[in-house]
């Protein structure tokens, strides 16, 4: 089975069903890319536990504080616990495995689509090259460059290396009333954790600037804020870390969500729309939307 767009074979490699493509030419493709999906191949599976591993972390040192990382590996374990007063036993060991195993068995095996969005259309493009990434849990708007010269525009202005135009809007439901109508997030911020890779406001990390806007408030059961986010900056989380920061994580957020209150079954970030400059046609401005956002 395959898709066809613009004259472009996208394949439909057996089971999976195809992504929808949002523009196609010569250069660029940009396509609606599913949560739980990478945009590259690789890594699914092993990031799944390592997730399921830091959530099953937080429900059981939850009285003591959950801890921003934690070795998998036992002797390790009993190790970084010592070193941060935390009660490391193996009977803890045990029940942290057991509780990140059960998590990983109620989700199931990644299904085909979880091994990335670049392969799905490299069946049809073998000259595809990445530009930029959402995250795994993210969905929305993803753009590949269909030749070299273009990918090379294309991500300096990712970069914003040049002065090419770029504007990435993400839509998000954050967890209560946000105070205010709009305003702006500049929490700098670093990497805190490797495995899984968990980042948090740094006074001397990477500049990062969020803007922001109510969409709409609910108030129709537990209070919650749609919102449009502006990245200024395009730092590994920084939408998610900066709404953390806020005060106001977003719903269903494994990482950094709050998990004492129900939460959706996915992350509710989507990027909505997308901005750039074309990068062999100067004259001409693309622009990507994928609406409505799905939750």
């Amino acid at each position: 089975p395959s898709a066809t767009m613009s004259g472009t074979l996208f394949l439909d490699r057996g089971e999976e069903e195809p992504l929808a493509v949002l523009f196609c030419d010569e250069s660029v493709v940009a396509v609606w890319k599913p949560a739980k999906m990478l945009s590259v191949p690789g890594g699914a599976p092993r990031r799944r536990f390592a997730t399921y591993w830091l959530e099953a972390a937080r429900e059981v040192f939850l009285p003591q504080g959950p801890p921003s990382s934690l070795p998998r590996d036992r002797e390790k374990f009993k190790r970084f616990c010592a070193r941060s007063g935390q009660k490391g036993t193996d009977e803890v060991f045990d029940r942290l495995r057991a509780v990140a195993l059960a998590k990983e068995e109620d989700e199931g095996p990644p299904d085909s689509s979880a091994f990335g969005a670049t392969r799905r259309l490299l069946g049809g493009d073998p000259e595809l090259r990445v530009v930029h990434r959402l995250d795994y849990d993210t969905s929305g708007v993803l753009c590949f460059a269909r030749s070299k010269d273009a990918a090379s525009r294309l991500c300096q202005a990712f970069r914003r290396e040049k002065a090419f135009l770029l504007e990435k809007e993400y839509v998000a439901v954050l967890a209560g009333d946000v105070d205010g109508d709009s305003g702006d997030w500049a929490w700098p911020l670093s990497k805190t954790s490797n495995d899984p890779p968990t980042y948090g406001h740094d006074p001397d990390g990477k500049p990062a600037l969020t803007r922001w806007r109510v969409i709409t408030r609910y108030d129709d059961g537990p209070t919650t804020t749609r919102v449009a986010l502006r990245p200024v900056t395009g730092r590994s989380h920084q939408l998610r870390v900066h709404c953390l920061l806020a005060g106001h994580p977003i719903l269903g957020d494994p990482i950094y969500g709050d998990q004492s209150i129900p939460q959706p079954p996915r992350l509710c970030l989507h990027a909505a729309r997308l901005q750039v400059d074309h990068p062999t046609d100067h004259n001409r401005i693309l622009d990507f939307r994928a609406d409505p956002a799905p939750f």
